[in-house]
């Protein structure tokens, strides 16, 4: 239940993102796979670019969904082997993995919308250490803890002058290679 509150908090501060100093806001959805984690993404994106500035700039913040395949059989208890006959399986991956992130770029030809921008943030997910009872072959998660992992990458984003659609490219450490479609108002 905090998952969701949190995930919600987010994504309405992601809508109230000021556009005091930036000339349009966009928004931008993508996906793709690769990365450390090796699965599958979504990412939503709020931001602001500018391109009739002496020095047009791009800022934004996003939520990235990484649909990890869950690693961790189905039926599994969760609370510790009752016992001491069981096998230690080692740590798993439980669920999903979520991602927060910002990106700050920089217009690399002038009045031509073609940026190139730095991202970071970090992913979070859940961790068990799972075991197998030897007397049943039930499955236990003798613990679980959450992991915070740092992104980092970069990117190109294109903003045609006389265009509402923006179109990026990008890569970073956990979500590997993502394309994104975006609309500016």
């Amino acid at each position: 239940m905090k998952k969701n509150i949190s995930v919600a908090v987010v994504i309405i501060s992601l809508l109230m993102l000021p556009t005091v100093s930036f000339a349009e806001g966009y928004f931008a959805i993508g996906g793709g796979t690769g990365g450390k984690a090796d699965a599958p993404n979504l990412t939503l994106e709020i931001g602001e670019v500018s391109t009739d500035r002496e020095h047009n700039r791009l800022l934004s913040i996003g939520l990235g969904f990484i649909f990890n395949a869950d690693d961790v059989p189905s039926g599994t208890l969760e609370y510790p082997v009752p016992h001491s006959d069981y096998t230690n399986l080692g740590t798993r991956q439980k669920g999903n993995e979520y991602a927060l992130f910002g990106k700050y770029g920089l217009e690399i030809i002038k009045n031509k919308g073609l940026f190139v921008f730095a991202l970071g943030g970090l992913s979070f997910s859940e961790e068990i250490e799972l075991a197998q009872s030897n007397a049943t072959g039930w499955y236990y998660e003798q613990s679980s803890s959450n992991k915070v992992n740092g992104m980092f990458g970069g990117g190109l984003s294109y903003f045609p002058l006389n265009n509402k659609i923006s179109l990026q490219l990008e890569y970073d450490n956990r979500r590997g290679i993502t394309g994104g479609v975006g609309f500016r108002w």
